[in-house]
């Protein structure tokens, strides 16, 4: 069933790795866009191993209860404010992408 205006998908030949080689290419080619890709992968594959281990640490670690997971979350997401901040602040600065990685 198809949806009211929407296209239907074109048949492409290429193969899926080569699609991807062609996404990387045009990625590096974009000076500022692969240190936001960098970014965001680092942030996906750090952060989600640790929020899946906070729960754990703070009940078998510390031995406390959710009040500390709940302090954990909310520091972590006063990181990332505080962290965004001062990204923002720092204006148009050459590799910025590449700062906020730091």
């Amino acid at each position: 069933m198809m949806l009211t205006g929407s296209l239907p998908a074109e048949k492409t030949t290429d193969s899926i790795l080569g699609s991807m080689k062609e996404g990387i290419r045009f990625v590096r080619k974009q000076g500022a866009m692969e240190g936001l890709i960098l970014l965001a992968f680092c942030m996906t594959a750090l952060t989600l191993p640790m929020r899946t281990l906070l729960p754990v640490f703070a009940t078998d670690i510390l031995h406390r209860d959710s009040g500390t997971f709940a302090l954990f979350l909310s520091m972590s997401g006063m990181g990332s404010v505080a962290g965004a901040l001062a990204v923002a602040a720092l204006g148009n600065v050459r590799n910025k992408g590449r700062l906020a990685l730091v």
